[in-house]
């Protein structure tokens, strides 16, 4: 045998690391085309189905990275395999096969804040509010420092009326992120409930909250200033990107026009 002429698990290793070396630097269309090579050389190469998973994900073709990765533990088991395996589930909308998933992953020793958070959020929806609230914990031990993880447990805490954990989580999160948008919102929102509206104010101006801005402040009799975040208001409802809306919030707009009330 001619020792020159690879064999087809060397030839397969070496465009792994190629396609692995691309896909960290985000050229996932690369890495796709050299795993694909590596999984055609050796088709019982884990890594390589795993990473090629990965790069069809992050191409948005989550189905594709669904199958690649499954083909990926096929060979062999593995916590990460599973921890990507529930992130192409997420984007499907399959919500329970991902759970189960993550708990896969974390049952292999998986250890990510982000995992963590995740899993948090499916739990949650499914209104499973005691072992979410327990995942979200798990990611800030795993990190500290995670601000998503502080605003989602934050969100969580308050809706079960624990308002007083929710604005330390909440304080926490601003800390560490001072320009969670997301996370000035909900605080403003804590903030009104509990009457606190000139807080509230600043918060949900900090976090472009622009409709409950001009809501707080008509409350307050805060007139001055109100035409330029009335427009911000009307331009935020106009695109769709307010949220959480009411008709009654808007009433005192002296532009808002009978449209888009309606809408």
């Amino acid at each position: 045998m001619n020792s020159s002429v690879p064999t087809p698990s060397a030839r397969s290793d070496a465009l792994f690391k190629r396609g692995l070396d691309r896909l960290n630097a985000d050229n996932t269309m690369h890495a796709e085309a050299l795993l694909r090579e590596a999984v055609a050389a050796d088709p019982r190469h884990a890594d390589a189905w795993h990473q090629l998973g990965v790069a069809l994900a992050r191409q948005q073709r989550h189905a594709e990275g669904e199958q690649a990765i499954r083909r990926a533990l096929a060979v062999r088991e593995g916590g990460a395999y599973r921890r990507d395996l529930a992130w192409t589930l997420l984007w499907q909308g399959r919500d329970e096969a991902a759970v189960e998933a993550y708990l896969s992953a974390v049952l292999q020793g998986v250890r990510e804040a982000r995992l963590f958070n995740n899993l948090g959020n499916l739990l949650k929806k499914r209104q499973d509010l005691a072992d979410a609230e327990a995942a979200y914990r798990a990611a800030i031990e795993t990190d500290p420092h995670y601000a998503f993880a502080f605003g989602n447990l934050a969100v969580l805490l308050a809706e079960t009326g624990r308002d007083e954990d929710a604005e330390a989580c909440l304080r926490r999160a601003l800390e560490l992120d001072p320009q969670a948008a997301h996370a000035w919102q909900c605080y403003g929102g804590l903030l009104e409930r509990q009457n606190r509206l000139d807080e509230a104010e600043a918060a949900y101006a900090r976090g472009g909250r622009w409709e409950a801005v001009q809501s707080v402040r008509r409350r307050l009799a805060h007139w001055d200033g109100l035409e330029p975040i009335d427009q911000a208001a009307l331009a935020m409802i106009a695109s769709g990107a307010a949220e959480q809306l009411t008709p009654w919030g808007l009433l005192g707009i002296p532009a808002l026009t009978p449209e888009l009330h309606r809408e």
